[in-house]
């Protein structure tokens, strides 16, 4: 697979960790993430606990393509067309999974996936063969982390760790993605980030 200007063999490392029950630190095109493989039950136990998550708290994923997406969750035609005009970007859609790994890992059948635009991050998914968890490598309530660094202090005090860091260097601010749930042919808004709304009801004709 060609992967201009990202790092190989940490894409290759990262999937190596991922496939092994690992949890890993790495850049998204919003703040640092923590990952896991959204199949993998143990894993996504072992986020839970870095995080200090409230366990009925659910968890976002990425994915690496179009094609994956549809592989592990139902797209409607109004969401496909959502898919193809906004990703990868900051959107995100709650679907309905297709996997009974992923819904007994996460604990729900609908899920927030959005395909990122961060070439690494897309990359991993995209290798891993699966979609990958994508929740802000913090302590939950603290502040978002942009440099790896961060990342460390926050969770240096605790004793689950990220088995693999991966470094992508200082991170732009951004806002946060656009979370978007159809009902039918109803448009419902979750959260308004970078994609406003008005431009995702346009997208559709709304």
């Amino acid at each position: 697979m060609d992967l201009p200007q990202m790092p190989k063999d940490k894409v290759k490392e990262a999937v190596s960790v991922l496939k092994e029950s690992g949890v890993i630190v790495y850049p998204t095109e919003t703040l640092y993430g923590l990952g896991a493989l959204a199949t993998d039950r143990e894993a996504v136990k072992k986020i839970f606990k870095i995080k200090k998550r409230p366990a009925e708290k659910l968890l976002p994923v990425i994915v690496g393509s179009v094609n994956q997406t549809q592989r592990y969750f139902e797209l409607s035609k109004l969401e496909l067309k959502l898919a193809r005009r906004f990703w990868p970007g900051p959107l995100s859609l709650i679907l309905k999974t297709k996997s009974a790994k992923i819904e007994r890992a996460l604990g729900s059948k609908y899920v927030a996936v959005r395909f990122s635009s961060n070439r690494l991050a897309s990359a991993i998914a995209r290798c891993a063969g699966a979609p990958v968890i994508s929740t802000s490598a913090n302590i939950s309530g603290k502040s978002g982390c942009f440099t790896l660094s961060a990342v460390k202090r926050q969770l240096a005090y605790f004793a689950a760790k990220p088995d693999l860091y991966i470094d992508g260097g200082r991170l732009k601010k951004s806002p946060p993605s656009t979370v978007i749930r159809m009902h039918g042919k109803k448009l419902g808004l979750i959260r308004e980030g970078k994609i406003k709304l008005a431009s995702v009801g346009k997208a559709l004709g709304l």
